[in-house]
């Protein structure tokens, strides 16, 4: 359960507003990276289908489909149909569903495994990496679903016996890009799922434990469960992330729980907690030299949130752009803060960075982004800057409140 939620970005804004929260938060894989995952993966070509791998062997793996769910009726069928024909067996784990679930489970021929809900979702993970059989898990939530792929290119992946996990193209919002997330690895029994959230068995787990490297591949998966409301889940979520946090909470495996920690609090419209979180985690990543690409979506939320309130982000800005070089919400975060100075020629030239970048083609998919920030969301601020240029205004305030765009 790795959502990157953050209230401001799933908001409903008036089509014409362009304020910085406009465009939504960027999403990462929240499970703990670091920086030597990042080189390990960086240079490493991505599986392409019908490539034949160096390692590649002729016996074919067993995949087992992994799911944890509670009442996930509406959601179930739809992620089920789309990997009953791509593994070998489905497992699923029930911690208390009341909706019919489990039936729907069982009709596409699912083992059904019932489990007491004990606030912990490593907890539930293991039981269904316990009773799963195959070589291979492919962990998947109800509310996901594996897009089509050719019919082999499953097969293809497990027979590499050089790889022992797979980051795949998830798109985690429906306005987001994809980006990289580790869902498809060895089962290996040294292997535990361990945070009570944020539970995902780490790239550095399984390169330590199997002595292979993780691969990149194009399987691309689209996850429906944070479109809308997420109050219910924000409630659930809260007392998870401080029980998370009770152990070692400055370690650089808490700089995702700190930022999502952030997320909830501001979402929950308790914004003095938020800012405490986030700041919390950027002096985590403040002790190290290198990061991983990922490690960037707290310091977006805390300069998005200095940026909105009218309060002085500069030395938040530099420390952004030198840690994370070429990021690309930093660019439209930096655009709206120069605004505030008043300095709409150059907010401008940041904007229009923006519409020069490539597009999502163009990116190395580390990082989700909103995909208007690609045309619609900075071709408005361009037009706002040139009229505030033409009329000669400057006016230090105009990031504090939504610019709108007639």
């Amino acid at each position: 359960m790795n959502d990157t939620s953050h209230s401001p970005g799933n908001r409903e804004l008036p089509a014409n507003d362009v304020s910085v929260h406009a465009a939504e938060p960027v999403g990462v894989w929240r499970t703990c990276q670091t920086y030597d995952d990042y080189a390990h993966c960086r240079d490493r070509p991505i599986a392409e289908p019908g490539q034949r791998a160096t390692g590649h062997r002729g016996r074919r793996a067993g995949i087992s489909g992994c799911l944890i769910v509670r009442n996930e009726s509406k959601n179930l069928a739809a992620c089920l149909e789309s990997i009953r024909d791509r593994v070998d067996e489905i497992v699923v784990v029930d911690t208390g569903s009341t909706d019919g679930t489990q039936d729907i489970a069982r009709a596409y021929g699912a083992r059904v495994i019932q489990s007491r809900w004990n606030d912990s979702f490593a907890e539930a993970r293991n039981v269904a990496r316990d009773h799963a059989r195959g070589e291979w898990i492919l962990a998947i939530d109800a509310d996901e679903v594996l897009l089509p792929s050719s019919g082999d290119y499953l097969d293809q992946l497990v027979r590499d016996d050089s790889v022992c996990a797979y980051y795949v193209l998830f798109r985690r919002r429906t306005r987001l890009t994809r980006n990289w997330q580790l869902k498809l690895y060895r089962r290996l029994t040294a292997l535990r799922h361990r945070s009570v959230i944020h539970e995902g068995i780490t790239p550095g787990q399984l390169r330590a434990a199997s002595g292979k490297h993780i691969g990149r591949c194009m399987l691309r998966f689209d996850h429906y469960g944070y479109d809308g409301d997420l109050t219910a889940k924000h409630e659930r979520n809260l007392p998870l992330l401080v029980r998370a946090l009770q152990s070692e909470p400055d370690e650089i495996d808490k700089v995702y729980i700190w930022g999502h920690l952030g997320d909830v609090y501001a979402a929950l419209g308790d914004p003095e907690s938020a800012e405490r979180a986030w700041r919390r985690g950027v002096a985590i990543l403040g002790r190290y030299s290198r990061h991983h690409p990922a490690h960037c979506s707290v310091h977006l939320a805390l300069l998005t949130h200095l940026v909105s309130t009218g309060v002085d982000a500069k030395s938040l800005l530099k420390e952004t752009e030198r840690f994370f070089p070429g990021n690309l919400q930093t660019t439209w975060i930096k655009g709206h803060w120069l605004i505030s100075r008043g300095r709409f020629s150059d907010a401008r030239v940041e904007f229009e960075r923006l519409t020069q970048s490539g597009g999502a083609d163009n990116l190395d998919k580390w990082v989700a982004y909103d995909r208007r920030l690609f045309d619609e969301l900075p071709c408005r601020m361009i037009a706002f800057c040139r009229d505030r240029q033409d009329t000669g205004e400057t006016r230090p305030d105009a990031c504090e409140r939504p610019v709108r765009v007639n």
